[in-house]
């Protein structure tokens, strides 16, 4: 099984897609490609970049935060098995079949994709440096509040979070 996990972004954040493969029924996932689109390119252009991508893909899933909620409607319009995705601050995954929807807590994405890397069933593939560069740049503090922030230290995470996305795809 091939699954694409997109998050959309244009201006600050790139747009990133990352193919992982894996038997549904195995534990291991290779990440075999991780892809960003460049800062600043048209929506238009980027939906027509995702949904070539999902072509290659038997399912997708794209982070419904933001811009991603136009990009679930045009890839679902042209025949592509899509769920949204929703980051949550919460302390559960909950599903929502009927609608293709999964709302999870950040800190699952992170802890999914840091403990099959832990456990050697991640494989970085082709095309996968940079990625390999967030996951090391990436990191876990407490604001003043005590809210815990989870984000890039120095660059940016746009890779990571596609990848833990499309970790999500096994799960579904």
């Amino acid at each position: 099984m091939i699954c694409l996990g997109i998050d959309v972004g244009k201006q600050r954040d790139h747009s990133a897609l990352v193919a992982t493969e894996g038997e549904p029924e195995k534990n291991r996932r290779d990440i075999t490609n991780a892809q960003r689109l460049p800062l600043g390119l048209d929506y238009t252009d980027q939906i027509g970049f995702m949904s070539a991508a999902a072509a290659t893909a038997d399912m997708t899933v794209v982070d419904a935060g933001g811009p991603g909620l136009p990009v679930i409607d045009h890839l679902r319009k042209n025949g592509h098995l899509v769920w949204a995705l929703t980051i949550t601050s919460g302390g559960r995954i909950r599903f929502i079949d009927e609608q293709r929807a999964i709302f999870v807590p950040k800190s699952a994405l992170i802890g999914h994709i840091s403990l099959l890397a832990e456990k050697g069933y991640l494989g970085l593939k082709r095309n996968t440096m940079e990625l390999s560069d967030e996951m090391l740049l990436f990191g876990a503090s407490a604001t003043k509040t005590g809210y815990i922030k989870m984000e890039a230290m120095k660059g940016h995470d746009d890779l990571l979070l596609a990848a833990c996305i499309s970790l999500m795809g096994f799960v579904i």
